[in-house]
């Protein structure tokens, strides 16, 4: 009797795991890829909190800070620092006037100018 409930102990065990990486495998990741090379069209801030990000297949996406990014109102020009695969994502930076700004959030958006109106 202990030996089958090991077994079933280790079979529950072992499927909790199988389906929580699939739960995990099934979210989204959402990143620009090739950022490092080009594949940034457009940007756009209107508070130093968040910033427009657009590709250059024209979706938009925005992204939060953890502290807020001052000089990023006031910029004519800003660095991504990417990953090293070249991806901007939630994990990536910018750099603003020799002030590092680390994302916070990385989601897909619409045009944040369309959203004025």
């Amino acid at each position: 009797m202990r030996v089958s409930t090991r077994y079933g102990l280790g079979t529950a065990v072992a499927l909790l795991f199988i389906i929580g990486g699939s739960a995990l495998a099934a979210q989204k990741r959402t990143a620009i890829p090739f950022a490092d090379i080009g594949n940034v069209r457009n940007w756009h801030a209107d508070s130093a909190d968040e910033l427009y990000i657009q590709a250059m297949n024209r979706t938009w996406y925005r992204t939060t800070f953890w502290s807020p990014c001052y000089a990023l109102p006031f910029a004519t020009a800003i660095a991504f620092v990417t990953e090293p695969n070249g991806e901007l994502d939630k994990y990536s930076s910018l750099l603003v006037d020799g002030e590092r700004c680390w994302f916070k959030t990385f989601e897909q958006t619409t045009d944040p100018r369309r959203d004025r109106d």
